[in-house]
């Protein structure tokens, strides 16, 4: 059985947990930013402040995380993090305010875990979408077809006589290419044929050469 230790000595599980906590140290560090802007105060020493507590934060939040996800046979969904928010805002609550914040900690971190997870979701699913629109809107120029038509199912006339129609187009526009490039290859042979016999060297006539 899997124990936490060799969990937690995985290269890929500490890559994810520094890079995650570094993230959110960053973060930590422009919020803190912007709070000394608005208030006067020192920005690199309040900037620095919040980083550190945010990685304080991050760095239990996201190996409770990655533990919790290992434990589950690698299910990487919202309870992970509700949980580990739970988990990690309970301590800090009972280690800063006391006993009595602590299931306002725990409900409030796990709270924000989970919201935390859906937005990341969220924003990879619209990256991801907007890099699959973009690939089509590509597609769509270079062939002059709709990529749903490639797909479509042969016995709908419309899509299936569309389908024949970009093949068509694919397979002239193939041998246009062809025959372009031919026609450069034989231009190309005349002129280095023209050139030979410009330089070739006329032979005396067949009857100026003394008989033997």
């Amino acid at each position: 059985m899997t124990t936490t230790w060799s969990i937690l000595r995985e290269h890929d599980t500490q890559r994810c947990i520094g890079q995650r906590t570094a993230v959110t140290a960053v973060a930590g560090c422009g919020a803190g930013a912007m709070v000394a802007l608005a208030t006067g105060a020192s920005i690199p020493r309040y900037a620095g402040r919040m980083g550190v507590r945010w990685a304080l934060v991050a760095l239990p939040f996201f190996t409770l995380q990655q533990l919790l996800q290992q434990r589950r046979g690698g299910v990487g969904d919202a309870w992970n993090s509700v949980f580990a928010g739970a988990g990690v805002g309970w301590f800090a609550a009972l280690l800063t305010r006391g006993p009595s914040r602590c299931v306002q900690g725990a409900v409030t971190l796990a709270l924000l875990g989970g919201v935390g997870h859906a937005s990341g979701v969220w924003v990879m699913q619209q990256w991801r979408e907007r890099g699959q629109r973009t690939e089509e809107a590509s597609e769509e120029r270079a062939t002059g077809v709709r990529p749903w038509l490639r797909e479509s199912p042969t016995w709908f006339p419309a899509l299936r006589d569309a389908r024949r129609v970009r093949e068509e187009r694919e397979a002239w526009a193939t041998l246009h290419l062809r025959k372009e490039d031919l026609e450069h290859d034989i231009a190309r042979v005349k002129r280095e044929l023209a050139e030979l016999e410009a330089r070739q060297v006329q032979l005396p006539p067949r009857s100026s050469v003394p008989a033997r």
